[in-house]
């Protein structure tokens, strides 16, 4: 506000404030109200230096200074009875001293003229140094408001700066959590029942304000027709109060508390102190509001630590499970303890195929799995809505299919949804459910929390898992592979011995053809030609065994299955075998009447039949008894059925050791006699 319009309504009001002389004011006594009372005696002196000589008059004059002077410094009542008195006193003066009637009419009017520009003039003065005394007092409130103190601090320093104004008696009271009002400072001597009261918001003068938002000015509680509530019943026992004005506290909008001023004499405050009540309310509720936002911030980021604390907790206990059966019931137990609703229940929610499959809950210290049957599309909105966009929300039980609610608890009233997630694919929800009210926001960001969690260890199992299979099926593929270059190394050591009898006698035969000790007229000669052919074959079948080897390592072994007479196979396998028979051993074929019929490649089939002969005919004595041992078919499981199994073997003239060819198991009443193996 400019000086000029300040000024000008300090005009005003000191002009207002002329019929009210006969009602008591205060009044300042500063030093611009005694210049300007001094001003005034001089002017008064000069007026009435002209009738000095007048007989009589000098004495009435001088007589009335002080007086004038009196009641320029006082006010009221009896600034008026001192200003009667003056006036009174030059009548008599006049009339005593033989003054005309008409020249002690004028100084009278002159007098009283005086008295009422001095009253206007005080009134003026004080009404200036009264705005300006509200304007610094304002300045100091709103500097106490913003300061560092604490709001305790802030509110006694403000009530201390109201009593040194004059205005005592004051109280600040701030509504709780349960909508009472308290007081929270308070300046003078405060009654202990209104200290320690609690008044509820909307009983009384001050819950009345605090209720409706609005100021009340109460100048005489004694009169009968009182227009406002009763004084609280705590404020009543304090007899002493006559009047009061309350101010409420808004602090965005939000009525906070109450600023209330007392008196013990009626008409003590008026519409002024009304409205520096207010200005100083709403420094006041600034700094509440202020308060507010960092007790706000403050409880948020407690709330915050704490519930970082409680979701470390958590993924420290679903990260000591590596099993996903366990992951789960970790989850669950999880949720339970986190949220810690109402005879709250939780559940861990499989979903599968667009089907709600299995719902593992925690109930009585334990967890149990159960198997269910819900369509995903009948679900709760809620839930859909959780799923679609990866947040938790929460619902009334009316929202849920009574055949869901059944399953998730029959007296819950409030459910709440996170979905689990395992990277981009939806693994499950994890649902909370409640007998009390519906679940808020920090319980939601909380559920929604332990479910990331969830997401991540029952990832993380999953993946343990398929490590640990990926890493047995390793383990077995090393295992078989080295089994693999075992047999390999023992079947190249076998080869290699096999090939050193062939060539032996083929370099034996050639030497003695190369110098001459047999030729072709030597009857000899048709028999070496039989051995020499019969290792030659024997080398060629190592050979070929060989290649065979090499093609299963290169997996490049392909099989030309045919149906094929297994009694011609034979057959032909043994008159393969019959050149490297001894004259000791006897080779008899016994076969069915009918067709055996097998599906096989016949050049490999063969070879096997051929080899099982050899090291039948390897590793039997010579000159035993042909036994009865038989081929059978036998389906085999894998490859690892084919392993060559350690047996002993006794051939004549030859090293122990393991045969080359392949290895068959089982009996018949029918195959091959081709002496024991």
């Amino acid at each position: 506000m400019s000086d000029i319009s300040r000024r000008s309504t300090s005009i005003a009001d000191a002009v207002a404030t002329i019929p009210g002389w006969f009602r008591p004011r205060r009044f300042s006594r500063g030093p611009g109200a005694v210049a300007a009372t001094t001003l005034c005696i001089l002017f008064l002196a000069l007026v009435l230096a002209a009738d000095l000589s007048t007989p009589g008059l000098s004495l009435g004059a001088l007589a009335i200074l002080p007086v004038v002077a009196a009641a320029w410094l006082l006010s009221g009542r009896l600034a008026a009875l001192v200003a009667g008195l003056a006036i009174l006193n030059r009548v008599l003066s006049g009339a005593l001293g033989g003054v005309p009637p008409l020249q002690a009419g004028a100084e009278v009017v002159t007098l009283g003229l005086v008295a009422a520009v001095g009253r206007v003039a005080g009134a003026y003065l004080a009404a200036t140094r009264s705005a300006g005394e509200r304007s610094d007092l304002l300045a100091r409130v709103a500097r106490i408001a913003t300061s560092a103190d604490s709001i305790q601090q802030i509110l006694d320093r403000i009530l201390q700066e109201m009593a040194r104004e004059g205005l005592r008696g004051g109280l600040i009271g701030l509504i709780d959590e349960r909508g009472e009002i308290y007081a929270a400072a308070a300046e003078g001597d405060i009654d202990e029942a209104v200290w320690n009261s609690r008044i509820p918001v909307g009983e009384g003068i001050m819950g009345t304000a605090a209720a409706e938002g609005r100021s009340i000015l109460v100048r005489d509680l004694d009169a009968p027709d009182l227009p406002v509530p009763p004084v609280n019943r705590a404020l009543g026992s304090n007899s002493r109060i006559k009047s009061l004005v309350v101010v409420p506290l808004l602090a965005a909008g939000k009525v906070v508390g109450v600023l209330e001023l007392d008196s013990d004499r009626p008409n003590r405050f008026d519409e002024r102190d009304l409205a520096l009540l207010e200005q100083v309310a709403l420094a006041i509720s600034k700094a509440v509001q202020r308060e507010g936002a960092l007790q706000l911030a403050d409880d948020r980021v407690k709330r915050r630590v704490e519930e970082l604390t409680i979701l470390l907790d958590a993924a420290r206990s679903l990260g000591a499970s590596v099993e996903p059966e366990l992951v789960q019931a970790a989850v669950v137990r999880t949720v339970t303890h986190v949220l810690r609703a109402e005879n709250g229940r939780a559940a861990l929610i499989r979903v599968e195929d667009s089907r709600l499959t299995a719902l593992s809950e925690f109930i009585e210290d334990s967890v149990r799995t159960r198997d269910i049957d819900f369509p995903l599309a009948f679900a709760p909105a809620e839930m859909l809505r959780a799923i679609e966009t990866g947040h938790a929300y929460g619902c009334r039980r009316d929202q849920v299919d009574a055949g869901l609610a059944g399953y998730l608890g029959p007296q819950a009233r409030a459910f709440a949804w996170a979905p689990v997630r395992i990277g981009n694919q939806l693994y499950g929800v994890v649902v909370a459910s409640s007998e009390g009210a519906l679940f808020e926001w920090p319980a939601l960001r909380m559920l929604e929390g332990v479910a990331d969690l969830a997401g991540l260890a029952v990832g993380n199992a999953e993946r343990l898992r398929l490590e640990l299979e990926r890493s047995s099926e390793l383990t077995a593929h090393a295992e078989r592979m080295a089994e693999l270059e075992k047999v390999k190394s023992d079947f190249l050591k076998v080869a290699s011995h096999e090939l050193r009898g062939p060539l032996a006698v083929l370099k034996g035969y050639i030497s003695m053809l190369s110098d001459g000790s047999i030729g072709p007229e030597h009857p000899a000669t048709p028999r070496i030609l039989e051995v020499v052919n019969g290792k030659l074959g024997e080398v060629s079948e190592l050979v070929e065994q060989m290649l065979e080897t090499a093609r299963l390592e290169d997996s490049q072994l392909h099989l030309q299955l045919d149906r094929q007479d297994l009694r011609e196979l034979l057959a032909e396998a043994l008159e393969r075998v019959r050149p490297r028979a001894l004259p000791t051993h006897r080779l008899l074929l016994l076969e069915p009447d009918a067709p055996v019929s097998v599906l096989a490649d016949r050049g490999r089939a063969l070879t096997i039949l051929a080899n099982l002969l050899d090291n039948a005919i390897k590793y039997s004595p010579g000159g035993d008894r042909p036994g009865r041992p038989a081929a059978a078919l036998q389906p085999l499981r894998s490859d690892r059925d084919l392993r060559e199994q350690p047996h002993p073997r006794n051939r004549a003239g030859a090293l122990p050791g393991q045969g080359a060819g392949a290895h068959a198991r089982g009996r018949d009443s029918r195959g091959v006699e081709a002496g024991d193996r």
